[in-house]
């Protein structure tokens, strides 16, 4: 417990309202041939001396896939007594769930019948999640007779019967599909994921563990806020500490005083997947004109936006000839901070409506701290379908003059009052500035 990983002014609460969370959360990657999983560890959050006004129950997980900035998932039910966690992908199979009523298509004249289990996506047994295509992998029984279904589209969870007249060698005669009747019971056996963890090794999942516990005053559940957690992944292979926030905090400031305010989309990887995938030629990936994903595969297509600060580097636009026609090109390189955590293909959107491209991003590190972001930036062309991204608040963002940043947890970033704000100076007389030494001002 030498190490703190979070704000000191979350650690050393007096008589805190809630239960702190547990100290030096690490995140492991457990990667082998048959398991994709990650390994979560922390220490006893009932050692903490501020948590002995509460009786401690144990500690609540939470994932995000994309951000660390959620939305963030409770992975557990009950509150874990442990100090561990492995996340990983789990399968479970279902067992002769009715799908009577299912039917998306049931047509004897066209020779279709089709219907929908309720969890999708359907996927091979003993395998990390895969969907699968294959009808072996299904079982399928009308009024107790097993028949094995001609077609399976695992990622939609549709299974389509088998409606052909097939020959019988045996009998030298034709037998007819064994199709449901109005009084029919049609179910199901299929395998499908509780749980999922990807292979990919560009996917940024982050974690938040919370203290569950019961105040020893008046008895009630509580449980640790958000906003005293600091979210951990798996980049994070060491906890931060004193002399690191403050490297990192320095280089706020340098941002604060020179920086430009953007916003920040972050791409998805991990989400419920968009209608266009399953058009024909577009399996698994997403349309390029789509307005849902954005050509990304997976609904919404991108995460945010959020405001962050970055120091580009002057750069002039060019023009430059192609076979296609003229193209203009601007690219600059910057840093950030180490949130949100980029990655290619991601976005900013500059205050004048400019949209710029995540190029590959290099990360400083000290031990697996990360300390900044180094990346290029390229203007986007105008047809492309990032451009069609909704975008709130681009003309007034949420902190554009002077605002703090180091939010108050209970209340909306936009509310926060300016932090050279004196009640009484009026607003037509008073300097403002971007940095607390403006407060020092006499008037």
């Amino acid at each position: 417990m030498s190490e703190r990983d979070r704000k000191t002014t979350t650690l050393e609460r007096t008589n805190p309202t809630h239960p702190l969370p547990p100290l030096n959360l690490n995140v492991l990657w457990v990667h082998s041939s048959d398991v994709t999983a990650f390994d979560l560890r922390w220490d006893d959050p009932a050692s903490l001396g501020q948590n002995s006004g509460f009786d401690i129950l144990g500690v609540n997980v939470y994932r995000s896939f994309d951000a660390e900035w959620g939305p963030y998932h409770r992975l557990n039910d009950q509150p874990v007594g442990a100090t561990f966690w492995r996340d990983k992908t789990e399968l479970v199979f279902k067992d002769g769930e009715d799908v009577t009523n299912r039917f998306i298509s049931a047509d004897d004249e066209a020779s279709t019948w089709v219907f929908q289990v309720r969890n999708a996506p359907i996927v091979k047994p003993g395998t990390d999640g895969v969907p699968t295509d294959d009808p072996r992998d299904v079982i399928v029984t009308i009024d107790g007779v097993d028949v094995r279904p001609a077609r399976v589209n695992g990622r939609t969870g549709e299974v389509e019967l088998d409606a052909t007249t097939r020959y019988d060698v045996e009998s030298n005669d034709t037998n007819d599909a064994l199709l449901p009747r109005a009084d029919s019971i049609v179910t199901c056996d299929y395998w499908y994921r509780s749980n999922r963890v990807t292979r990919e090794h560009n996917q940024r999942i982050f974690y938040l563990v919370t203290t569950v516990a019961r105040s020893e005053w008046d008895n009630e559940l509580l449980e640790t806020p958000f906003g005293w957690c600091e979210p951990k992944s798996v980049v994070d292979t060491e906890n931060m500490g004193y002399i690191w926030n403050e490297a990192i905090r320095r280089n706020r400031w340098i941002l604060e005083q020179g920086g430009e305010r953007v916003k920040v989309f972050v791409r998805k990887h991990v989400g419920p997947k968009c209608p266009c995938t399953s058009d024909r030629g577009h399996r698994g990936h997403g349309r390029q004109n789509c307005q849902v994903c954005f050509g990304v595969g997976i609904r919404g297509g991108y995460e945010g936006p959020w405001d962050i600060l970055v120091a580009p580097r002057d750069s002039e636009r060019r023009i430059a000839w192609e076979d296609t026609g003229t193209h203009e090109e601007q690219t600059d390189s910057v840093w950030t901070g180490p949130a949100p955590l980029l990655s290619q293909r991601d976005f900013i959107v500059k205050q004048n409506g400019d949209r710029f491209s995540v190029g590959a991003v290099h990360l400083p590190t000290n031990r697996g701290v990360i300390l900044q972001q180094h990346f290029e930036v390229g203007l986007m062309d105008r047809d492309d379908i990032r451009q069609d991204v909704p975008v709130t608040g681009v003309d007034d963002l949420a902190f554009p003059e002077t605002r703090t940043t180091d939010w108050d947890d209970e209340r909306d970033e936009v509310d926060n009052p300016q932090i050279t704000e004196k009640e009484s100076v009026p607003d037509g007389v008073e300097q403002r500035g971007r940095t607390p030494t403006y407060e020092n001002i006499q008037y």
